[in-house]
This record gives C-alpha cells, structure tokens and sequence, in this order.
C-alpha cells in the first residue's frame, strides 16, 4: 500500500494497516513531495495521480492501465468498495493533465478495449 499523507490521521491509519495486514510494512510519500505534486496542480490529487508523479520520477517507461476511467463512465471510484469520490471534478482535472503528458510523450496510456 502507498498513500499520500494529507493529514496527520493518515499516519495513523497506516500504522493501524500495519497490524490488521500482519505486518505488511504501508509506504507514504514524503510529506514535502505530496505538498510539491499538490502546489503544482493547485489541488490534492488522487493516490493515483501521487503514484504517477513518482513513477515519472523513477521510471525510464510509464503506461498506464484504467487511469481514463471515471464514475461518470460507469467505473466505480474505488475497487473495493462504492465509495463516490469527494471531487469529482477532479478526476476531471486529473485525466487533462494526464492527458497532456501522454501528448507530451511522457508517458503512455495502455490500449482500451470496448466491448
């Protein structure tokens, strides 16, 4: 599991994934990155959008599977559960500048296939 760390209870709640999931060890951005991805979009993004900005940091490739998906096209906001997302405007947002680097060569989104 990684996460970003938006609030102080986010530490705590990984630290209590850590005993429900038998010692699963959770990661979390630096706080400092999650502030510097946020400050450069104007809006805390999505897991997704965090894990991205740290796959372009560290990956000589990046593809992408199902990150052009959203509520609005039926897909739901979380695998695990029907949580609906508190911005939905932002995926949005998210998909635009995703969208951008995909233009920009920079990364690359995986083949769709509609049924």
């Amino acid at each position: 599991v990684i996460h970003h760390l938006k609030a102080r209870s986010f530490l705590e709640k990984l630290l209590l994934y850590n005993v429900k999931f038998n010692g699963q060890v959770p990661l979390a951005f630096d706080p400092s990155f999650t502030e510097h991805v946020a400050e450069m979009i104007s809006f805390i993004p999505s897991s997704g959008f965090f894990a991205i900005a740290m796959a372009l940091q560290v990956c000589r490739q990046v593809e992408l599977y199902g990150f052009h998906a959203s509520i609005r096209h039926g897909a739901r906001h979380h695998y695990y559960n029907m949580e609906t997302p508190s911005n939905v405007h932002r995926d949005d947002t998210e998909f635009n500048i995703i969208a951008a680097l995909s233009r920009a060569g920079l990364l690359s989104f995986a083949a769709l296939m509609l049924f």
